[in-house]
C-alpha cells in the first residue's frame, strides 16, 4: 500500500502541457491536464500541487470541487524591470485625471497631476486619505446624488470585478480659495475600473474623472458659450441629449442592479436556509438582508403563536434589545395592520401610515414614527406561520421589485420552516423506530437463546439415537437459529448507528483496511483470494463504523466470487474536497434492477444461495456512509463483477493540525 514518488521528468511533462499552448497562462482544470497526459487524475493533482509549491504554477479554487492551474507570467530573460518609483512617476504625469484607491476602504494610494488640477487639491493632502474623506458630502445639500452614486459604483466594482461607467454626476467639492465649509458646484463624468494582480485578485480601483461643469453650465443656460470652440471635452459629452440619455441609462441600470442584488440576496438566503440548523439564525439573517437591501430602519419577523391571537416579534433589526423575543402585537384586532395582513393573500404596501384608510397602524411601528412599510404572510393565509414586515420612518414609494423581494424572502422562510418541521417530525419518527427496533431485537434474543440451548441439548443427549433424516432436521433448526441470532445482532447494530457512533475525526483508511484484512485473514486464505489495496487517504470519520463498511463490502466480494478465486481491489480517487472510495470485485455481479434495492434492510441481490447473509450488511453500509455525510452506490452487470463506491469528506489542513 505504499507508493514511491514519480520520476522527476513527469513534472517537466506536466509543465509542457501548459507551455505548448498558445497562451501558457490560460487556466486548465485537473481533468484537462490529466487527459492531456493520459494519466490518473489523483497522481496529476499531486504533481500540480508540487509545482505550485515550487512556484512553477498558480492555482485558484473556482468552485466547491474545482481548481484551475496556470503558468504565471514570465518577467523575461533579461531580468530588467521598471522600478516602482518609475511607474509612479509615469502615472503621475499621465495627462488625464486619474487616482488609484485600495478596494477595502477606498484609500487613495496614487494620483495624477491632472487629477489634482481638476479637483484643486494637493497630493500630500489626499494620499493616505479615503476617497470620501478627501471629497466629503456638502452639509448644505440635504440629498446629494454624487456621494451615494459613487459609493454604489465602487461597491459594484468591488463585488462584481467589472468596470463601472457612471453618468454625469453632480458632486460639489470643497472650494480651495474659500473657507473650509464652502463647497463649489462641480459636474463629473466618472469611470471606475478594477485592477487585478497576477492571481486575479482585486488589488486596486482606478478612478478616472472628467470635469464637465462648463458643459452642464452651458446646457442649463448659465453661460452663453460656443461649446465646440471653447470646451476641451470629449465629443461624447458635447450634446445635451447625450447627457439626458446617459442619465436615463444609468437610472435603468441602477434599477437592474438593485433587482440583481435582491435576487442574489434571495438565492444566498435560500442556500443559507439549507445549511443552517438554527431557525432563529435564518430569521435574523433574513431581517438583516431585507433591512439592508431596502434601506429600511426596521424589519421584523412576527411569529403567530399556535392557538393564540398574538404575534411575537421573534427576530428583527432596528428594534430595542428588550423588544425582540419579548414584545407581542395583537393579531385579533380587526382594524390592525397585522390582522389585515393575515386576512389577505397579497402583500400589504403602505406609503404613508398615518393617512392609511384601510387600518390603524400597530402600536409597535407607530411608536417609532413609522410612515411606510411592506408586510406579508409567511406561509399561507389559511395556515399562517407569521408575518414578515419592513418599516421606515420616511415616506417611501416602494417599487414592484421591492414588494416581490419581500414576498420572495417570506417564501424562503416558509419553505425553510416547513422543511424544519418535517425534519423534526422525521427525526422523532426515526427515534421511535430505533427504539422499537432495539426493543424488539432485545426481546427476541432471550427466547432465541433458549431455543438454541434446547436444540444443543437434544443433539448432545439424543444425537446417537437420531436417524439421518432427524439429524438433518436438527441441523437445519440449529442453522436457522444461528442465522436468526446474526439477524438480531445486525438489527441491533443498525439501530445504534446514529446513537452510539463516535464523533467524526481524522482517520487513516490504510490503517482501517489493514485491521479488516487481519480480521478476514483466515477467510481470504481459505478461498485463495487476491486482495489489492491502493494507497488510501485520510478522511473525517468514525474508525469503528468505517471498519464495518469495509468488512461488509470485502466479505461480499469474497462470498460472491462465483467459481473463480476471488479478486478484490480497493482504491480511492479525490473529487474536490471529498474522496470516492471503491471496492471492486470480479464476482457474479448484480442485476441493474436490483442495484438500489440491495441497500434496503433484508434485501439481497439475485441469485440467492445457502451462503446469503442476513440482508442487513449493505443497509448498514448505507446508513453509516450517510451518517458521515456521504453517498454509496454500486455499478455492476451480471457476470461482470461489482464496484461499490462511497464518498467521505477529506481532512482539511486545520483538521490535520488539530489531529
Amino acid at each position: 500500500m505504499s507508493s514511491s514518488g514519480p520520476p522527476r521528468d513527469v513534472y517537466a511533462e506536466t509543465l509542457a502541457v501548459f507551455d505548448k499552448r498558445d497562451d501558457p497562462t490560460e487556466p486548465l482544470t485537473t481533468p484537462e491536464v490529466a487527459d492531456s497526459l493520459d494519466a490518473d487524475r489523483r497522481a496529476v493533482h499531486d504533481r500540480l500541487e508540487q509545482l505550485v509549491s515550487q512556484g512553477d504554477l498558480g492555482v485558484k479554487d473556482v468552485g466547491t470541487n474545482t481548481q484551475v492551474w496556470w503558468r504565471p507570467h514570465s518577467d523575461g530573460a533579461s531580468g530588467v524591470g521598471i522600478s516602482e518609483a518609475t511607474v509612479r512617476q509615469l502615472f503621475e504625469n499621465v495627462p488625464d485625471p486619474y487616482l488609484i484607491v485600495e478596494p477595502d476602504e477606498y484609500e487613495i494610494v496614487a494620483v495624477s497631476d491632472a487629477y489634482l488640477e481638476a479637483t484643486m487639491t494637493e497630493r500630500e493632502a489626499i494620499l493616505g486619505q479615503t476617497l470620501f474623506e478627501t471629497f466629503p458630502a456638502d452639509p448644505d445639500d440635504p440629498s446629494p446624488e454624487g456621494v451615494p452614486r459613487l459609493q454604489r459604483s465602487l461597491n459594484r466594482v468591488t463585488e462584481q470585478h467589472v468596470e463601472d461607467v457612471m453618468p454625469v454626476t453632480h458632486y460639489p467639492v470643497p472650494a480651495q480659495d474659500a473657507a473650509d465649509d464652502k463647497f463649489e458646484d462641480r459636474w463629473w463624468s466618472p469611470v471606475n475600473t478594477p485592477l487585478f494582480d497576477s492571481n486575479d485578485a482585486l488589488s486596486y480601483i482606478i478612478h478616472h474623472v472628467q470635469d464637465v461643469t462648463p458643459l452642464v453650465d452651458a446646457f442649463l443656460g448659465e453661460d452663453e458659450i460656443d461649446l465646440s470652440d471653447e470646451l476641451d471635452i470629449d465629443a461624447s459629452h458635447l450634446t445635451a441629449d447625450m447627457l439626458l440619455q446617459t442619465r436615463r441609462l444609468y437610472e435603468a441600470r441602477e434599477e437592474a442592479y438593485e433587482r440583481e442584488r435582491q435576487q442574489q440576496a434571495v438565492a444566498d438566503l435560500g442556500q443559507f436556509a439549507l445549511e443552517v440548523d438554527d431557525l432563529d439564525a435564518l430569521l435574523d439573517a433574513a431581517a438583516r438582508r431585507l433591512s439592508d437591501a431596502l434601506d429600511a430602519e426596521y424589519c421584523g419577523v412576527f411569529d403567530l403563536h399556535e392557538g393564540s391571537e398574538t404575534l411575537l416579534i421573534r427576530q428583527g433589526v432596528g428594534w430595542d434589545e428588550d423588544v425582540v423575543g419579548d414584545v407581542t402585537v395583537s393579531a385579533a384586532d380587526a382594524e390592525s395592520q397585522a390582522a389585515y395582513t393575515l386576512e389577505n393573500e397579497h402583500p400589504i404596501v403602505v406609503e404613508d401610515l398615518p393617512t392609511e384608510p384601510r387600518f390603524s397602524g400597530p402600536e409597535l411601528p407607530t411608536d417609532r414614527d413609522v410612515r411606510s412599510c411592506i408586510s406579508t404572510v409567511i406561509d399561507s393565509p389559511d395556515d399562517p406561520w407569521g408575518i414578515l414586515g419592513v418599516y421606515d420612518s420616511e415616506t417611501q414609494a416602494f417599487s414592484e421589485d421591492d414588494v416581490s423581494f419581500v414576498v420572495s424572502v417570506a417564501n424562503v422562510l416558509a419553505e425553510a420552516i416547513e422543511r424544519k418541521q418535517y425534519e423534526s417530525e422525521l427525526e422523532r419518527s426515526n427515534e421511535r423506530l430505533e427504539q422499537f427496533a432495539y426493543a424488539a431485537s432485545h426481546d427476541l434474543r432471550e427466547p432465541l437463546r433458549m431455543v438454541s440451548s434446547y436444540l444443543r441439548l437434544i443433539e448432545d443427549r439424543y444425537g446417537d439415537d437420531l436417524n439421518d433424516e432427524a439429524r438433518e432436521f436438527l441441523d437445519s433448526a440449529v442453522g436457522g437459529a444461528e442465522r436468526m441470532r446474526d439477524t438480531i445482532e445486525g438489527l441491533l447494530q443498525y439501530s445504534r448507528v446514529e446513537t452510539e457512533g463516535e464523533p467524526l475525526c481524522p482517520v487513516d483508511l490504510d490503517d482501517v483496511v489493514a485491521d479488516v484484512l487481519r480480521d478476514l485473514e483466515v477467510q481470504i486464505g481459505e478461498c485463495d483470494a487476491d486482495v489489492e489495496v491502493e494507497e488510501l487517504p485520510r478522511v473525517m470519520g468514525d474508525a469503528s463504523q468505517l471498519r464495518q463498511v469495509f468488512q461488509n463490502l470485502l466479505s461480499n466480494g469474497l462470498r460472491y466470487s462465483g467459481d473463480r478465486p476471488p479478486r478484490v481491489r480497493i482504491s480511492a480517487e479525490r473529487d474536490g474536497r471529498e474522496w470516492a472510495v471503491s471496492v471492486e470485485d470480479e464476482g457474479i455481479g448484480i442485476d441493474p434492477t436490483d442495484q438500489d434495492r440491495v441497500f434496503e434492510v433484508f434485501q439481497r441481490g439475485e441469485p440467492r444461495d445457502d451462503h446469503d447473509g442476513s440482508g442487513i450488511g449493505l443497509a448498514m453500509c448505507r446508513r453509516i456512509v450517510e451518517r458521515h455525510g456521504g453517498e454509496i452506490w454500486v455499478d455492476s452487470e451480471p457476470g461482470e463483477g461489482a464496484t461499490f463506491s462511497f464518498t467521505l469528506r477529506g481532512v482539511s489542513g486545520s483538521e490535520c493540525r488539530l489531529s
